[in-house]
């Protein structure tokens, strides 16, 4: 019950925020980022963390965008574009 009433209040409270600054009308602000994670250690079937004896890998790339448009002067629309690309090499050969 507790859970249930502190979740309505948030609910309640998030309905009536506003943003912290507006970007303006006929105003654009792109954002890039890049992410790249690789490891060659995998968990084996007891959950242990293992390093690779047959090369195994992972690589992890994502680029993102994320953009801010001013509509109004009260009014942005917010965009985020994440683009991805995962490679996994060996990691369920035994």
């Amino acid at each position: 019950m507790k859970k249930s009433i502190f979740f309505l209040i948030l609910i309640c409270l998030s309905s009536m925020a506003k943003a912290d600054w507006p970007v303006g009308k006929k105003r654009l602000m792109i954002t890039p980022s890049f992410s790249y994670f690789y490891t060659s250690r995998v968990f084996d079937s007891t959950g242990k963390i293992r390093g690779s004896a047959n090369g195994d890998q992972f690589i992890a790339k994502t680029l993102g965008i994320y953009g801010i448009a001013g509509v109004s002067r009260r009014l942005d629309l917010v965009f985020n574009v994440p683009i991805s690309n995962i490679t996994a090499k060996n990691i369920y050969v035994k």
